[in-house]
């Protein structure tokens, strides 16, 4: 036992000994210069449009300036080695969000320092005006980009872009109706009205396809149609609406392919007209105009089981200003406009221009509606008198078209004899004549748009002459009205326009 407890205790000595007699095993080598920070100068995140480059440029910190050459770099892009350069050049070649990784590498000592970050591609037609034209009695889309350059927009015409594997997207073209994240394309030819992606602008389904067990109603003819988060609807040109639940996702629940319930008050209806709120806005509600009555409807859209019933509008006892137009019986008033403004107290403003046929006079009136979410019952506020539309006596036809600005009230409607008049209203300020802003000498504006935003600046004209025309209309516009063109381009024969703006996507 003592003989292997010396054995033991050599040992240890020898291992000691061997511990100090190291004088340099083990000489890890400190860099001279290491990376402080990698800065990529975003969040993180770096916006491309498909099909174009964009670069980015590091900024980077070292603990010795003057020593930087010794480091290689690597751009890594979904794991992959995308580039070696101190600068990255990426195109996007797909649409959607890509992960990459910075990292900077010392040659010398092998060690590195990362930095994490994201390109997120869009379409380059996610954003921008819209244009539905008519070559021959074919539909085409086309669409105007603009890009923010060195202090200026930039605008670039992109012709005849659907795409769909060399077919025909359908014929006789009539209307826009941009939602999200898709744009209707109301069409009466070919296999007819066709929802298109926002991104791509190919088709995502025709409409035909969105009835229940694919039967199409008979004599359905679109001419209109809304969605909010809650309903689809459809209005056919036998004033008949059709509608689906949209809560879910979009094309998950079918159309309807019976028509809505539109007896009224004892009263059947033919509607002839959607009153939407304006873009950014999805109260759970919606007017109609009842052509067959000439009253309006409210439609409550809230209802993920009936998807929307109609009512009266409640004023049966209601105390109107003086004067005013009744809304459930506009005698022979006849409705020229309406539509939604701004939300309020719980529910919608609503501005409309009204025509007096005998006198041949207009005017304009406005009012709110409210709606109680768990009983659905509306409520009719109207504080302000019906006034006069001062000059529209002289310049409105049965063409004029009309856009509203809902942050300031503005109003810009076509009008002369050859609907080729653009005019200026100021509806919070009615006792001040409509101004002409522009006369197109004898071309006829064929389409009038407001962009599809809260905060509306800039409205786009379809010509009969083919342009395209976007203006800008500035918040101060009343203080001077002056014709600002911000481009122009020719696309042939407009059928319609619209903005398409980037919350769509």
């Amino acid at each position: 036992m003592k003989i292997r407890l010396n054995i033991f205790v050599l040992i240890c000595g020898m291992l000691l000994s061997s511990c100090f007699d190291d004088k340099g095993n083990y000489d890890y080598k400190i860099p001279a210069t290491q990376i402080l920070e990698i800065d990529l100068g975003q969040t993180g995140t770096f916006q491309a449009v498909m099909g174009e480059s964009i670069k980015i440029y590091p900024k980077l910190t070292y603990s010795n300036e003057q020593d930087t050459n010794r480091f290689d770099f690597e751009w890594r892009m979904s794991g992959e080695l995308y580039s070696t350069d101190r600068e990255l050049e990426y195109f996007g070649k797909a649409i959607g969000s890509e992960w990459g990784i910075f990292s900077v590498i010392d040659r010398e000592t092998g060690m590195r320092k990362d930095k994490q970050f994201v390109i997120a591609v869009s379409s380059i037609f996610s954003n921008g005006w819209t244009i539905l034209t008519k070559d021959g009695n074919q539909s085409q889309i086309s669409m105007v980009i603009s890009k923010y350059v060195n202090g200026a927009y930039e605008y670039t015409p992109y012709r005849d872009v659907f795409y769909n594997n060399g077919e025909e997207m359908g014929s006789d073209p009539v209307k826009l109706e941009n939602h999200t994240p898709e744009i209707l394309v109301i069409q009466h030819g070919g296999r007819g009205a066709v929802e298109l992606s926002g991104n791509t602008l190919s088709p995502v389904v025709f409409l035909e396809d969105e009835f229940l067990n694919g039967q199409v109603p008979e004599n359905f003819v679109p001419i209109d149609a809304y969605y909010n988060t809650n309903v689809n609807i459809l209005l056919s040109q036998d004033g008949q609406l059709y509608m689906r639940y949209s809560g879910v996702a979009n094309h998950v629940a079918p159309y309807n392919n019976e028509p809505m319930n539109m007896n009224i008050g004892g009263k059947s209806s033919h509607v002839s007209r959607l009153i939407k709120p304006r873009a950014g806005f999805w109260p759970d509600q919606i007017l109609v105009h009842d052509s067959k009555n000439n009253r309006l409807l409210c439609l409550a859209t809230n209802s993920y089981v009936t998807g929307g019933s109609f009512q009266d509008i409640p004023d049966g006892d209601y105390n109107y200003p003086t004067p005013y137009t009744k809304l459930s019986d506009m005698g022979t008033m006849e409705l020229v406009y309406a539509t939604g403004t701004m939300p309020g107290a719980g529910g919608m403003g609503y501005f409309m221009v009204l025509k007096d046929p005998q006198a041949q006079t207009y005017y304009c009136q406005r009012f709110n509606i409210t709606q109680n979410a768990a009983t659905d019952v509306f409520t009719l506020t109207a504080t302000q008198a019906r006034v006069g539309f001062e000059r529209g006596d002289a310049v409105l036809t049965e063409k004029s078209q009309f856009v509203y600005f809902p942050t300031n009230g503005y109003v810009l409607f076509t009008a002369g004899a050859a609907n080729d008049q653009l005019y200026f209203y100021n509806s919070t300020a009615p006792l001040i004549a409509a101004k002409l802003v522009k006369g197109f000498e004898g071309i006829e504006i064929k389409a009038l748009r407001i962009e599809n935003l809260i905060s509306v600046s800039k409205v786009g004209l379809g010509l009969g002459n083919g342009d395209f025309v976007l203006i800008d209309v500035p918040y101060n516009f009343h203080t001077n009205v002056v014709y600002n063109e911000l481009c122009r381009f020719n696309f042939g024969e407009i059928a319609d326009v619209c903005h398409k703006p980037n919350y769509f996507q």
